[in-house]
């Protein structure tokens, strides 16, 4: 039995335009191109321009509405040129226009600042490094570090004596502790809670 070859996965970017992607230059929007044949939307856009070719549905840009491009948000500006959102961000990148709000740069983590996640609050931290509370957590998790409260934080003594002597959920409100800390150190402790001393009493 011959061998049938597995067809590759279309994915052209950075190669010469074939026919077919041409037509569809004419046909379809270029975000479905791009998501169609794996090129970047800013080449589509360059490639169309090249060969002038314009979609049925997309007027020609003006001068004036091109001076709009980055000074309003890319929706509101679709929403007043009765344009496409898709329209309208492919002809901000044509033109290497930023969005009206960049994303933030990225910041890179410092030694320094890993040193101290897992060892101060979230919320610390997020206001001494200048960082969102995402952020933050979000480092914490990808390093497998727990939060510091569930690992530094130590049981004093006078803690220590409550449990068992109340319910776990008012210990945990007068030590400023989750229920399920409170229930862990006590079984840790061998201790009982007092419907179960109750029981045992009967």
């Amino acid at each position: 039995m011959p061998n049938r070859k597995v067809p590759k996965r279309w994915s052209r970017k950075g190669a010469p335009f074939t026919r077919k992607e041409i037509e569809l230059l004419r046909q379809v929007p270029d975000s479905v191109l791009a998501r169609r044949t794996g090129r970047t939307i800013k080449e589509i856009v360059a490639e169309r321009h090249a060969r002038r070719i314009t979609l049925p549905s997309q007027r020609s840009w003006t001068a004036r509405e091109t001076r709009l491009l980055g000074r309003l948000n890319d929706h509101e500006l679709a929403r007043r040129l009765g344009r496409p959102v898709w329209d309208v961000r492919a002809q901000r990148r044509a033109y290497k226009i930023p969005p009206l709000i960049p994303r933030p740069k990225f910041r890179k983590w410092t030694p320094a600042e890993i040193k101290l996640l897992g060892t101060v609050a979230d919320k610390e931290l997020a206001r001494r490094f200048k960082r969102s509370l995402n952020s933050i957590q979000g480092q914490r998790w990808l390093l497998n570090l727990p939060y510091p409260a569930a690992r530094f934080r130590r049981w004093t003594k006078e803690a220590d004596k409550l449990i068992g002597a109340m319910p776990d959920e008012e210990v945990a409100a007068r030590v400023g502790r989750t229920r399920g800390q409170v229930a862990l150190r006590r079984r840790k402790l061998g201790r009982l809670t007092l419907t179960d001393a109750f029981s045992e009493c009967n």
